[in-house]
């Protein structure tokens, strides 16, 4: 039903600004997904995720406007190379737990915006990259929504796939009970490593997207500030479920548009929702909605004469 909205929305509405939102809810979907794929089934502790947003972007950018190669070629370059580096990365890290998984995962976001800001040759610095071309055969914001949402379908029915595979039940014994797992002979840390990079690359393409969408990149729109944000929606949607990561990115790209009109006090509110959420429904809004409903059509009658 959703997958039918989608396909029927950009013909049922010529308003350039609508159209530019659900291509921005398309990108934040899949890029929140990576992250309820680490932590919400990998069970990794991630405040890295801006990092490897911004490193699929800042690979489709620089592959495109430095050698010129068409955005379909910087797509394999970014899925190849943030998956390299997440899998680099993952084999040390995730043997840490809690807290300290955290705190690395944050310092890559520090590292990564330094990077970003001093290597100005291929960077641009603080200046970002410019003049990223479009996709091609693309020229109206109608086509661009229909493709972004096309990519971001198939990684979405690729989780469902994943979650209800050998490697999901194996990835939710060990998060339920990790020495249990061990115990009945999962592979603990490679499932772990698997989530995390699988998580990544679907980072990595969400930047792929954004970067060929906006045309435009720099530091600033990868800031560690940007990876605090999607564990914060990540956790209002629910990591420990799929539909999360549309709950979370409809938060993401919806609430702030409603919010401009209280200018200054736009971050208050947004950080009350984020603590009334986490006091009320821990486990984020997508369980609740589908509690809501389970209790609806179970406690409705049926009409008798």
């Amino acid at each position: 039903m959703f997958s039918i909205f989608i396909g029927i929305f950009p013909f049922i509405t010529q308003n350039k600004y609508y159209l530019s939102v659900g291509t921005f809810l398309g990108i934040n979907t899949l890029l929140i997904l990576g992250l309820v794929m680490i932590m919400g089934f990998g069970g990794l502790p991630s405040l890295g995720h801006g990092a490897f947003y911004g490193f699929g972007a800042y690979v489709t950018s620089i592959l495109n406007t430095k050698l010129e190669l068409s955005p379909l070629i910087g797509l394999v370059g970014a899925l190849l190379l943030t998956g390299i580096v997440a899998l680099i990365i993952a084999i040390p890290t995730v043997k840490l737990k809690g807290h300290y998984l955290a705190l690395v995962t944050l310092g890559l976001s520090f590292i990564f915006y330094t990077l970003g800001v001093e290597c100005e040759l291929l960077t641009g610095g603080i200046d970002g990259i410019t003049r990223i071309q479009r996709f091609p055969f693309v020229t109206t914001d109608r086509g661009y929504f229909l493709i972004i949402w096309l990519v971001t379908l198939f990684f979405l029915l690729l989780s469902f796939h994943i979650v209800n595979s050998r490697m999901g039940r194996a990835l939710n014994a060990t998060r339920e009970e990790e020495i249990a797992a061990t115990v009945s002979g999962i592979n603990v840390q490679s499932y772990k490593v698997q989530a995390f990079v699988l998580g990544c690359v679907y980072a990595g393409i969400a930047g792929w997207q954004y970067a060929h969408y906006v045309t435009f990149i720099s530091p600033h729109c990868f800031t560690p500030h940007l990876s605090v944000v999607l564990v914060a929606v990540g956790m209002l949607g629910g990591v420990r479920n799929i539909g999360g990561a549309l709950v979370g990115a409809l938060v993401m790209t919806l609430i702030p548009e409603f919010l401009r009109a209280f200018g200054d006090f736009e971050i208050l509110i947004f950080g009350i929702m984020i603590v009334l959420v986490a006091m009320y429904m821990p486990e984020g809004i997508t369980k609740f909605i589908i509690q809501g409903l389970g209790k609806f059509i179970k406690f409705k009658k049926p009409y008798r004469a």
